[in-house]
């Protein structure tokens, strides 16, 4: 057993200097970038929106279901626990992510900077679209 266990450190070790040994290169991006805030905030809202899910479905699933199955009272036919866990709480949720992803979340370009996009630029954008479409 102890030979077992002293192969298996030393394969380890091995895997992990030759990990230690391999650089990777790395694109410079400025941090005055404000893609990283907004990638950041809209992470934050999401951890939001997941928690306040989590506690939804918690407070109605413990806090209805704990009871005597006797007691239950129902909604629609279901048990009111399951209800307003599940049934009910997936449309809000649903509906509390797709006005959060209105109001503050935002399209942003993953590569780099995009070039500036003066009038000229646009211009011979779209002209170069439709000379293209032209063309076929």
């Amino acid at each position: 057993m102890k030979n077992y266990f002293f192969m298996l450190t030393k394969l380890l070790l091995a895997i992990n200097n030759h990990a230690l040994s391999v650089s990777f290169k790395q694109q410079e991006v400025p941090v005055s970038n404000g893609r990283f805030r907004q990638a950041n905030r809209e992470a934050l809202i999401t951890l939001a929106v997941y928690i306040f899910f989590f506690l939804w479905w918690t407070v109605f699933a413990f806090g209805l279901g704990s009871g005597d199955p006797d007691n239950y009272s129902y909604v629609l036919g279901l048990p009111s626990w399951f209800f307003y866990s599940c049934v009910l709480g997936y449309p809000v949720v649903t509906i509390l992510l797709w006005l959060v992803i209105k109001r503050w979340f935002k399209d942003i370009p993953l590569d780099g900077e995009p070039e500036s996009a003066g009038p000229d630029n646009l211009n011979a954008a779209s002209a170069g679209s439709e000379n293209t479409a032209e063309k076929s």
